[in-house]
């Protein structure tokens, strides 16, 4: 995940969102970087609770945490600049969220950046047509990742 962040280059105008966050994790390492604000998304609720404590538990200087018990299809997610995803959705649900990331993006033009972690859906990304793949490694796992950016000007 630090691999990811220093690819990535958070600046202090940033707002990262995990979507599908999970417990948080990354989050919590992001919240460490010189950025605006976190932002997850995870549809269970149980895992937004321990989201939400592990938030709390954070120690030292980070950037403010939110974590929104939501559906990532229709969760706002338009205040967003950075995304970060640990593969968590099926292709169908991959469709509905880049839909509602390109809604985002139509009535907030900005640059986002798109961190894809165990990018099994990567043809997804591919078809898009305004997200350009800029970056990808494999991790010792042999998982890849791949990073995907977009332009306000990029249709």
């Amino acid at each position: 995940m630090r691999k990811v962040l220093q690819v990535l280059s958070p600046v202090p105008e940033d707002v990262v969102f995990d979507v599908g966050c999970g417990l948080g994790r990354f989050l919590c390492l992001a919240a460490r970087r010189n950025v605006r604000k976190c932002v997850g998304v995870e549809l269970r609720a149980q895992l937004c609770d321990a989201a939400q404590e592990n938030a709390r538990r954070l120690r030292g200087p980070h950037a403010q945490i939110e974590i929104r018990c939501s559906d990532a299809a229709t969760a706002d997610i338009s205040e967003g600049t950075i995304y970060y995803m640990y593969n968590p959705f099926g292709a169908t649900t991959m469709r509905d969220v880049f839909a509602n990331l390109r809604a985002s993006f139509a009535t907030n033009p900005r640059t986002i950046k798109i961190a894809y972690y165990n990018s099994i859906h990567e043809e997804l990304f591919q078809a898009c047509g305004w997200l350009d793949k800029y970056h990808a490694f494999r991790v010792k796992s042999g998982m890849p990742v791949t990073f995907w950016r977009s332009q306000p000007g990029l249709r």
